[in-house]
């Protein structure tokens, strides 16, 4: 794939052109796109040519516009003039149309009349996004009204194995790496109390404990930490624990859980069949999923992942799945499409033409939205990731009064986020300035050890 800018100065726009070519060719392409665009009169007009197809579109720029959002129209004309062209050059329409980024609800707030014209979302999608607007009414606040409420993040990067999909700064428990836990653990408690004179003063609203999986740590370390975070966000009203490795979970940890009130565990089986968790890298079996269920059903709201588009499996094996998930009766799912990142053991291995067949995907992905609804559960919350099969997405579903708030302050950006630990990433959000700054952790235990 080449990308040809006529004025030199433009070539910032290389990678949010490349992110458009990446919804028709998930590898690489031998084609050569030509992009241009000039300000004219308070529009923007951008065009883009593929061999003999040229396509262009006008947005407007409001007199007085400043440079950031002159720059963000360019960059919003330039992907839609990519899109057109290569639209019409392959004949591929993406379901989610021109939208690249991971959150598309919280752009339909404010754009939602623009998602099947401008952008060219399909109406299938489009449906979902309202429905998922409904289902956080009442749950989502308004950035403005959120300035002094926060949520906490706590990342613990350990896990029984790695899946060959993880792109986590997680790791592998070995000798080597057990070896870890407790210099980590002491320098997390060092960073968290570092920053209290950031969070003391501020409403929390909920916690989410998530890695890795918090509960591979040895019990006498997971309670020592439960209680460290439970003594300094104890107004939280939200508590979010990572079981996701059902072999991690015992009557020990479920009752350690339960002793400090926490109100969500997740369980994530990816799959109900065996030979597919040992081709992933899980060192579980189904039955342990099961075990697992039976200790923490009764005593904490449970959410169970899975995932679309496993290498290996097809639209029965999928089905099957996510039927005997629902025998289970959690009271949230998650249907996640396999996205292969470049950090993944399936990336190394071959990454992009390892991607599964993108029809296929989508209609596991439809299969389990109509299924869930019919169910009774909620597409509550939604979002997108590079390299995902077929450019579809990962829906949370949840039954009425169980929606996790974490999930919908972090994926609609309403809250500030405190997040501690090798690679977490705070936000902080300045909403009467339509800004958020980031800052992140290193993604390597050594070097967060060292800083």
């Amino acid at each position: 794939m080449k990308l040809v800018f006529v004025n030199a100065a433009d070539e910032y726009l290389h990678q949010e052109a490349a992110q458009v070519v990446r919804l028709f060719y998930p590898a690489d392409a031998d084609i050569s796109i030509e992009i241009t665009h000039e300000a004219i009169k308070n529009n923007v007009h951008s065009k883009a040519k593929i061999i003999n197809i040229e396509e262009g579109l006008m947005l407007p720029l409001p007199p007085g516009s400043d440079a950031i959002y002159t720059k963000r129209i360019i960059n919003r004309a330039c992907k839609l003039a990519v899109y057109r062209a290569l639209k019409a050059h392959t004949g591929i329409h993406p379901p989610w149309g021109s939208l690249t980024g991971i959150r598309p609800v919280k752009l339909a707030y404010t754009m939602l009349e623009d998602f099947v014209g401008m952008f060219d979302v399909t109406p299938a999608k489009t449906n979902i996004v309202k429905t998922i607007i409904n289902a956080q009414a009442g749950l989502r606040i308004d950035p403005l009204l959120a300035e002094n409420e926060l949520d906490i993040y706590v990342g613990i990067p350990f896990c029984p194995s790695r899946c060959v999909y993880c792109s986590f700064a997680s790791v592998g428990l070995t000798k080597r790496t057990e070896a870890l836990i407790e210099p980590y653990m002491s320098m997390l408690y060092k960073e968290i109390e570092n920053n209290s004179a950031i969070y003391q003063n501020k409403k929390i609203r909920a916690v989410y404990v998530g890695g890795g999986t918090p509960t591979a740590l040895p019990p006498e370390h997971l309670d020592k930490l439960l209680f460290f975070l439970k003594e300094r966000f104890n107004s939280a009203i939200e508590w979010t624990v990572e079981a996701g490795r059902p072999d991690t979970v015992t009557a020990e940890v479920a009752d350690i859980l339960h002793k400090y009130q926490i109100t969500r565990v997740s369980i994530n089986p990816q799959t109900m069949h065996d030979h597919t968790l040992q081709a992933i890298g899980r060192n579980h079996t189904a039955q342990d999923i099961t075990r697992a269920i039976n200790i923490l059903s009764n005593r904490f709201l449970v959410n169970m992942d899975i995932i679309a588009g496993l290498p290996g499996e097809d639209f029965p094996m999928f089905t099957e799945t996510l039927s005997r998930v629902l025998e289970y009766d959690p009271a949230n799912i998650t249907v996640h499409t396999l996205a292969i990142k470049r950090a993944s053991g399936l990336w190394c291995a071959g990454g992009a033409n390892l991607m599964p067949d993108g029809e296929t995907v989508g209609e596991m992905i439809s299969h389990a939205y109509h299924t869930l609804i019919q169910k009774g559960y909620l597409p509550y919350y939604l979002y997108r990731q590079k390299y995902m099969a077929g450019n579809q997405e990962n829906i949370g579903y949840c039954k009425p009064g169980t929606a996790c708030l974490y999930n919908i302050d972090n994926m609609e950006e309403t809250h500030s986020v405190m997040a501690f630990g090798v690679g977490a990433i705070s936000k902080t959000l300045f909403p009467r300035e339509n800004r958020i700054e980031r800052q992140a952790n290193p993604r390597d235990i050594a070097t967060y050890l060292r800083r």
